[in-house]
């Protein structure tokens, strides 16, 4: 299929291919870095809000912690903690503390762990057993009661009975902070959903605190909360259309068993898709657009010249095919490969015109001795006047063989370039092989006739053996005088005419 295309056919599909390969190439590298930025730029994003989430709840914790310092370093908490007065139960521990101090749970307990005063309250309803959280959370040199130093605070988020509960502890102090302690002060902020809007509000960010023992509820991959939980980093996990952010937090034992999870739409990456499609309309529409101008100057510069020029040579080869003149020459104006073509032939032509001028001289030659061959030669009679002509037409048989065997390369040239022409009134295709084939009959034949005049004067010869038959003198002399008439009056004008 290739070899039978023109070769304008051949540059249009190869620029065509060409620049659709590169629009393709560029197109796959568009749309690569464009979904890879949207989604490093929507890791990027909400990885800084869950840094800002962190930022939250620390100042959260921080500002709890502040609450927390002006009832453990005052000496009224100090006093009751060593004598448990009523008179401090009355005045300060009231009904409305914990709304007034904007917490859920307010504990109070001595140095050796044993709980003076506890509160829990929340609006929600919330089953807390004040006894399993002790077990669980109120144990001397742990967690929350883990250091009686002056230095010391705790804060932190736990969980208890699936609840994220934040807290923040510290050591029972003097107004001017000073020990030794004397136990603990422990509040407590549930983390509900009253409170998780209200930070969400703060941070400007949606997110949600789910402990880690509830994740088996969400399809995550295998080992990918372990991958979470092992690093205080954010991590960014991109599911179909959402994208979620994760955090670990570490309870007041150091132990990952909270998680801060946000989701968000993948709108950058669905508006990254658009502009993908967009970009790759362009591309192609660049494409067409450079396809259809590259096209257009081929045709100009490259095709029609080329025809021009390809018509000129065959012009010129066809007259003189037709002429059968090989003094003429092909002309062009063009200076670039054509030009070198077209003298590449008309020095092709040059030789071709020598050569057949040595021929033709040669065949001249070979008549000229010919016949003076026949005149030297008369005295074997008819045959050698039979053979000498044969040996003519067999000399050019030969010779035209030999010219028709350097035309052929010119024609079967012209023949691939413009196709089959005519010769005569016969086509190239058809004479391309009959002709050798007559050339050789010619050949053939004469020597044929030149084996048969040998044969005629091996049979003319006279036989070795004495004559018995009658022989009439004046017929053989007839005879002779008949073939030797021209080489007898050429020394003589004695002649007598019988």
């Amino acid at each position: 299929m290739w070899e039978i295309m023109s070769l304008k056919t051949k540059l249009f599909l190869i620029v065509i291919m060409v620049v659709f390969i590169i629009v393709a190439i560029c197109i796959i590298a568009s749309r690569h870095f464009l979904l890879t930025s949207a989604s490093l730029l929507e890791s990027e994003q909400i990885i800084e809000d869950i840094n800002r989430i962190k930022t939250v709840i620390k100042s959260e914790t921080k500002g709890m912690g502040q609450i927390v310092k002006d009832w453990a370093a005052w000496d009224a908490t100090y006093s009751f903690v060593e004598r448990d007065n009523e008179s401090y139960r009355q005045e300060n521990l009231t009904p409305s503390l914990l709304k007034d101090l904007d917490v859920n749970l307010f504990l109070i307990a001595n140095k050796s762990g044993q709980v003076l005063y506890w509160r829990f309250e929340s609006e929600e309803n919330v089953q807390f057993r004040f006894e399993q959280f002790a077990r669980e959370w109120l144990k001397k040199d742990d967690a929350i009661f883990a250091s009686l130093d002056p230095g010391w605070a705790g804060g932190g988020m736990i969980v208890f009975n699936g609840m994220p509960i934040l807290i923040v502890s510290m050591p029972v102090l003097t107004s001017n902070n000073e020990g030794p302690a004397k136990g603990w002060v422990v509040m407590g902020r549930l983390m509900n959903k009253a409170r998780l809007r209200s930070m969400c509000r703060i941070a400007g960010v949606s997110f949600s605190i789910i402990p880690l023992g509830q994740m088996y509820l969400h399809p995550f991959p295998g080992g990918f909360i372990e991958k979470v939980t092992k690093s205080d980093q954010p991590v960014a996990y991109n599911m179909g259309n959402i994208i979620y952010g994760f955090c670990a937090w570490k309870n007041l034992r150091g132990v990952p068993d909270i998680l801060f999870v946000v989701q968000k739409e993948r709108s950058l990456y669905k508006q990254a898709i658009v502009n993908a499609r967009f970009v790759s309309l362009w591309f192609l529409l660049l494409a067409f657009a450079i396809i259809s101008f590259s096209l257009w100057l081929i045709e100009k510069f490259v095709i029609i010249p080329l025809g021009n020029s390809l018509k000129v040579i065959r012009r010129g080869i066809a007259g003189i095919t037709l002429s059968r003149d090989l003094s003429g020459r092909v002309t062009s104006s063009h200076k670039n490969e054509f030009g070198e073509i077209t003298s590449a032939i008309n020095k092709m032509l040059d030789e071709l015109e020598k050569a057949q001028k040595e021929n033709e001289i040669n065949r001249q030659n070979i008549i000229r001795l010919d016949k003076l061959a026949s005149l030297g030669t008369l005295v074997s009679g008819i045959a050698h006047e039979i053979n000498n002509p044969n040996a003519v037409i067999r000399a050019n048989a030969e010779v035209i063989i030999d010219l028709f065997n350097d035309i052929t390369r010119m024609l079967n040239e012209k023949a691939r370039t413009n196709g089959d022409f005519k010769i005569g009134r016969r086509s190239y295709s058809e004479l391309q092989n009959e002709i050798p084939l007559l050339l050789g009959e010619i050949k053939d034949a004469s020597t044929r006739i030149a084996e048969m005049i040998n044969e005629l004067k091996q049979f003319s010869r006279p036989p070795e053996t004495v004559l018995v038959a009658d022989v009439f003198i004046n017929e053989v002399v007839k005879s002779a005088i008949t073939i030797l008439r021209s080489h007898i009056t050429k020394y003589t004008l004695s002649l007598i005419h019988i």
